[in-house]
């Protein structure tokens, strides 16, 4: 059981649905369009985000009154898991170039050892070319040639950041898709969190549920019906 809300914060809903279904990789596609203004052009960019562990275990507690102390829990098991998708993922796609993010120049032990079971899984995957780069250089960096990367595979925390972040260089939740994936299970999500008001669910914007409609409809090999989907999308956006 999760610890209920707290000064009248709620759980995440997010949070509770991935666990309960077992949700433990996001994969956030951030890909530049031409129909969504940005200032970056040739953007292509997959984030893979480990989303069981780390901070987001919630495992807090007060040492003495006035201290409060949050642990960071980074397993084997759960590493090597996140980096064996990856990889496969990239394999599939035909991606040649993946970027492990850490900070295991501070956290020698807990990303330490994430940084390790990446080398290890790349070691297994000679055909992809694999570097490492320190989660705030890695920020740097996005903002200034995100075009040179393909994908970021990161722990929790780095990843829910970095995602946002190639959201934003590529025009804004629109333009992203956000797929969930445990065993046999793929949740396509959507962005709402943080991107508009506090309004009835009418009145957010209609976008923002059909487009992982059309990742769905992909999925489950409605190709044709998420094509005209698409299409319709595109057209109602360029009328603008």
């Amino acid at each position: 059981p999760l610890p209920s809300g707290i000064a009248g914060l709620p759980d995440n809903p997010n949070l509770l649905v991935r666990r309960a279904l077992g949700v433990f990789a996001l994969i956030t596609r951030a890909r530049s369009r031409l129909i969504v203004p940005s200032r970056y052009e040739d953007v292509n960019l997959i984030v893979v985000r480990e989303a069981t562990e780390d901070v987001y275990a919630q495992i807090e507690h007060e040492v003495v009154p006035g201290v409060v102390e949050s642990i960071k829990v980074t397993t084997e098991k759960a590493s090597r898991r996140i980096f064996e998708f990856a990889f496969d993922l990239a394999e599939r796609e035909g991606i040649e170039r993946i970027t492990i993010v850490h900070k295991a120049n501070i956290m020698k032990r807990t990303d330490g050892m994430f940084l390790r079971c990446g080398l290890e899984m790349a070691e297994r995957h000679p055909k992809l070319q694999a570097e490492s780069l320190i989660a705030d250089n890695m920020a740097m960096q996005l903002v200034s040639a995100p075009e040179r990367y393909q994908m970021l595979v990161c722990g929790n925390l780095f990843g829910d950041l970095l995602s946002d972040l190639a959201t934003g260089i590529i025009g804004g939740p629109l333009a992203s898709r956000v797929t969930g994936h445990g065993d046999g299970v793929v949740v396509h999500q959507t962005i709402l969190d943080g991107y508009v008001g506090a309004g009835a669910p009418s009145q957010d914007p209609p976008l923002h549920f059909v487009v992982p409609a059309i990742s769905l409809l992909r999925d489950l090999g409605y190709d044709e019906n998420a094509d005209r989907l698409g299409e319709a999308v595109v057209s109602t956006l360029e009328s603008k």
